[in-house]
């Protein structure tokens, strides 16, 4: 059932039943980013290492409609993983193509990790790909403003 929303034990516990299998972790995708505030560190660990092999078990050139790379990304994201969110951005624009907001959410990435002029970079390469693309225009405004506020 589509409306089923199960709780991340229970996608957890279906991931490593279906072997940590791509398509099951797409169909559950936005549950787990839902609850992924909520994951206690055990759980937490559990499907950061199941993500790895979630990955290993995909076939892009296959499934081009399913970007899984970001949706990686996206997870390691929220539980505050950046560098390994950005790993899976960049492997995301290798295999299925540059995209304003993988950009948006590598600038996110280096905000988050401190490093204002790489964040700039990326959410203005972002805008290049879609100049109307408004969390990137005010992500950038905040970067250029934190910037000129560190230099002065």
């Amino acid at each position: 059932d589509e409306n089923v929303k199960p709780n991340l034990r229970s996608i957890i516990s279906l991931l490593r039943l279906a072997d940590w299998d791509p398509d099951v972790f797409w169909k559950f995708r936005q549950n787990i980013l839902n609850q992924i505030t909520d994951c206690p560190g055990r759980r937490r660990k559990d499907l950061c290492d199941g993500l790895l092999e979630v990955w290993d078990k995909y076939y892009h050139m296959i499934e081009i409609d399913k970007d899984i790379a970001f949706e990686i990304g996206r997870v390691y994201y929220g539980f505050g993983e950046y560098e390994h969110a950005m790993k899976f951005y960049d492997i995301s624009c290798r295999t299925i193509g540059v995209h304003h907001i993988t950009y948006h959410n590598i600038g996110l990435c280096y905000y988050s990790l401190g490093k204002l002029e790489q964040a700039a970079d990326f959410f203005s390469n972002s805008l290049k790909l879609d100049s109307s693309y408004a969390k990137a225009s005010s992500w950038l405004n905040k970067v250029l403003h934190e910037i000129r506020e560190i230099r002065s």
